[in-house]
């Protein structure tokens, strides 16, 4: 999640659309309190479509905690 997320990006990301069962599963994810901490399936799922998540406003904080703000080095 930190920059080495972006080895994983591609240019197909901003296009990347989820099916009806993953798109229930975020908006379950969305639905969370902000206190509540996200797992690391669901970081990497908010991470794979970030550009999705773009178009709701509740997607913003998800996003921002699916990064590793901290530099281990």
């Amino acid at each position: 999640r930190r920059l080495v997320r972006s080895h994983r990006s591609s240019p197909y990301d901003r296009e990347l659309k989820p099916n009806a069962k993953i798109r229930d599963e975020l908006g379950e994810i969305l639905s969370y309190p902000p206190s509540q901490p996200l797992t690391s399936e669901e970081k990497d799922l908010i991470w794979k479509f970030r550009f999705y998540l773009a178009r709701d406003k509740r997607g913003l904080t998800k996003f921002l905690k699916s990064v590793t703000w901290r530099d281990p080095s």
